[in-house]
C-alpha cells in the first residue's frame, strides 16, 4: 500500500491490497477500494 503524504484517508475507508493513494486525493469514511486500486493520475 502507497498513501502521498498529502492524501487524506479516514480511517473508517476499507482499503485493499496494494493500493496506491495519489497526491491530494481524499477517501472518506464510506470508501472502499478493491486490490490493486491506483487513484492519482
Amino acid at each position: 500500500m502507497s498513501i502521498h503524504p498529502s492524501a487524506i484517508v479516514h480511517p473508517g475507508a476499507r482499503l485493499g491490497g496494494r493500493v496506491q493513494i495519489g497526491a491530494f486525493a481524499i477517501i472518506d469514511e464510506e470508501v472502499s477500494l478493491d486490490d490493486d486500486v491506483v487513484i492519482g493520475p
